[in-house]
């Protein structure tokens, strides 16, 4: 087994979320993949990733395993272009885009930070539900969360997670009947992101159990900030990333539901163009994310 390779291999796997997708990104066969996420799991000892109807999902371990892994392969492939870099190409403007809540909850609070170590950069920011194109739109880094990414020709380096909460307000709650277990949100109103959620399911796990729920929205928003202020205003249950509801959840304006069980969490990805050289402002601002955002 070519370590480096099944390494670069299983990364692919996870941020694809399926071995065809994968194999498509880094130009390999889909059994060249099978084969070296059987070795490499072989190697390890462990199961790394869980293959299911849906497509690959990574276990526990490998959710770990991910998080190191991906942040040895982002060194291994920064450290020549770091030793050829000047000081003079931290000055300029770095152009950033992310989602609004994405962007107000996690990313602006660290920024000043940020500035703080590196006052030389300056930083124009994008904020918006949509998508923006990051060649186009002479962006330097997208800043995106995802359970999984779509195929793109851009690099990505994994930055943070975030865990999610089921939760909804009081006056909700006392409308309607009590929730025992996940199956049960099938009969609740939900509060659901995405214009198109289709046959989307929820995973849950607790103590070696899963169980999927399917989604039937009883109202939407491409806005997490919306889904927020729906569900505060008593309107049903939501799946929402933990920091965007810490304060509500505190002040008892929403209650976390099903505390004991765990969903997949919420990946917040660093996205740039392809490039044989990688300006240092660049590196160093998806370098300070990790660090910053490694706290969720």
């Amino acid at each position: 087994m070519d370590r480096f390779t099944a390494l670069k291999v299983f990364c692919a796997v996870i941020e694809a979320r399926s071995f065809t997708k994968a194999g498509n990104n880094i130009g390999l066969s889909r059994p060249a993949i099978s084969k070296n996420i059987r070795e490499l799991e072989a190697h390890v000892g462990v199961t790394l990733v869980n293959r299911t109807t849906r497509g690959v999902m990574p276990s526990e371990a490998g959710s770990r395993y991910y998080q190191i892994v991906s942040e040895l392969l982002w060194r291994h492939e920064q450290a020549d272009e770091v030793a050829s870099q000047s000081g003079a190409e931290l000055r300029g403007t770095l152009r950033v885009t992310m989602p609004v809540t994405l962007g107000l909850h996690l990313i602006l609070p660290v920024l000043p930070q940020f500035n703080e170590e590196n006052p030389e950069c300056s930083l124009d920011l994008c904020l918006s539900e949509e998508k923006q194109q990051l060649v186009e739109g002479n962006f330097d880094v997208a800043v995106r969360a995802s359970q999984r990414l779509e195929d793109s020709t851009l690099m990505s380096r994994c930055i943070g997670s975030v865990t999610y909460a089921i939760c909804a307000a009081p006056s909700y709650l006392q409308k309607s009947q009590s929730l025992k277990s996940p199956k049960d949100l099938e009969d609740h109103q939900l509060v659901v992101h995405g214009a198109n959620i289709g046959d989307q399911k929820w995973r849950f796990s607790a103590q070696g159990e899963s169980c999927y729920v399917s989604v039937r929205a009883q109202h939407k928003s491409n806005c997490s900030e919306a889904i927020k202020s729906l569900t505060v205003a008593g309107m049903g249950i939501a799946r929402i990333p933990r920091p965007y509801v810490s304060r509500e959840l505190a002040e008892g304006r929403l209650v976390e539901l099903l505390s004991d069980w765990t969903m997949e969490p919420l990946t917040i990805y660093a996205m740039y163009p392809q490039s044989n050289f990688l300006p240092r402002r660049t590196r160093l601002f998806i370098d300070f994310m990790s660090r910053a955002l490694k706290v969720y």
